[in-house]
């Protein structure tokens, strides 16, 4: 008889270590981050990115410190299919409010280059204090972020929209439940968004639950990624560590490490770059400067006037704004130029003189407009589209002459337009584009001349 208790008694023990063995190695878990509209929270974040311009060989060190309270607009819904398009999963934020408390980051060579070099100059970029407000909208296969209070400036734009896409870390997590070491892929719109691509071609991202302990769940993300940026070719390696918190259902910290390797594009030299970032979130307390008060008129969609970029000159001779196509590419005290893509396609260039400020009353004329055609470099004129005064309501006079021709060989619409006021400020606008592509230019180039302003006595 006890013989038999202590067999039985074995048994149990062994049935009962045989069932917590199965548990622990067929434990799964259910990684999902739950938010509603309301709920907010402050992002913590350092950027590292050293790059090294192909062929000269410039290396340049780049460094950001952001800290903002984010607040949940609107989240996916299960009903619509547009937000899965998007790579937003239902219940996760497709429009989110921002505050930046901090938004600092600066640009500096690593190794001794030429003064007159562009690049030579340690560089700062800051926000102004009326745009530390954005929101951050996901719409089609982009993170959009504007400023209910303005156009940003291209500076703030890059800084703000620039780093890591936040909005669509929780959507890493996977759909179903995973056991350790399982593996999951990465949907091609995440991989994209944190990866800061325009298109991907080819992407091979995998995530692995590396462990759970003390319920908190790491996340390995390992993978390979090619896509275009900025007109560029790019072939991009990444490797992440994500931290994922069991009882508050929420991703708490994120590193995240990227080496790119880009070709020469239209407005960007070959280039490699290695990014690091570590992100971290707090949820702890509100934000005074995210208040319903602040956040009832923010529009639902924004308009395009929400989208326009604005450039100031150097030393303030005019500001003018611009879509978000146009990128600045050089800029002097005396001029700067932008180049228009479309879908990664170079479709026209402007050149923005700050000419010298005439006596009240005075500009240029439309003979010099017409003999600046009629010597440009390198271009054979052949017949004017068009020339005449166009009509402002504020007693701007806007001149525009209109070109077609040639430049060794290659057929080329050239447009001046002169903008001046009754004080004498002028500036001279240059666009040049390809009788093909001049639909796709349209009338962007209309729409910055007519909202160029001047300083006012």
């Amino acid at each position: 008889m006890q013989t038999n208790k202590l067999l039985i008694s074995v048994g149990v023990m062994l049935t009962l270590w045989c069932a917590q063995s199965l548990s622990a190695e067929g434990s799964k878990y259910a990684l999902r981050e739950r938010c509603q509209s309301g709920q907010q929270w402050q992002v913590q974040m350092q950027t590292r990115v050293e790059v090294e311009a192909k062929p000269a060989g410039t290396k340049m060190l780049v460094s950001a410190q952001h800290r903002f309270w984010e607040h949940v607009l609107a989240v996916a819904d299960a009903a619509n299919p547009q937000n899965v398009a998007v790579g937003v999963r239902p219940g996760l934020p497709v429009r989110i409010a921002r505050y930046y408390e901090e938004a600092d980051w600066q640009r500096q060579p690593l190794q001794p280059v030429q003064v007159s070099s562009l690049a030579a100059a340690t560089e700062k970029r800051h926000l102004r204090e009326d745009r530390k407000f954005l929101v951050a909208w996901r719409w089609r296969d982009d993170t959009l972020v504007f400023s209910p209070n303005g156009p940003l400036s291209r500076e703030e734009l890059d800084l703000t929209q620039g780093h890591l896409d936040v909005l669509m870390v929780p959507n890493l997590l996977p759909d179903g439940l995973v056991a350790v070491d399982e593996t999951w892929t990465v949907p091609i719109p995440i991989a994209q968004a944190l990866c800061g691509l325009d298109g991907v071609t080819e992407a091979r991202v995998q995530a692995r639950l590396a462990s759970v302990q003390n319920d908190q769940a790491v996340i390995v993300i390992e993978g390979k990624v090619e896509g275009i940026t900025d007109g560029c070719e790019t072939v991009n390696t990444v490797q992440g560590t994500l931290h994922y918190d069991l009882t508050f259902e929420r991703w708490t910290q994120l590193r995240w490490r990227q080496t790119q390797q880009r070709q020469a594009g239209p407005i960007n030299p070959a280039l490699q770059l290695v990014a690091e970032v570590q992100v971290s979130r707090v949820f702890a307390g509100r934000s005074a400067q995210l208040s319903p008060a602040v956040l009832q008129n923010v529009p639902a969609e924004p308009t395009a006037a929400y989208l326009l970029l604005s450039y100031r000159a150097p030393r303030g001779e005019c500001e003018f704004y611009y879509d978000r196509g146009w990128h600045r590419v050089a800029q002097e005290e005396r001029f700067v130029v932008f180049r228009l893509l479309d879908r990664g396609e170079l479709v026209a260039q402007m050149n923005v003189t700050f000419w010298p400020k005439a006596k009240p009353g005075e500009h240029l004329s439309p003979e010099q407009i017409r003999e600046f055609a009629d010597k440009a470099p390198s271009f054979q004129p052949e017949k004017v589209i068009e020339s005449g005064e166009i009509k402002t309501p504020d007693g701007r006079w806007i001149y525009r002459h209109t070109v077609q021709g040639k430049s060794e060989e290659l057929p080329i619409v050239l447009t001046w337009y002169v903008v001046a006021d009754s004080q004498g400020h002028q500036v001279v606008f240059v666009f040049t584009t390809e009788p093909a592509l001049a639909d796709k230019l349209g009338g962007r180039d209309l729409a910055i001349v007519q909202s160029v302003s001047f300083p006012q006595p």
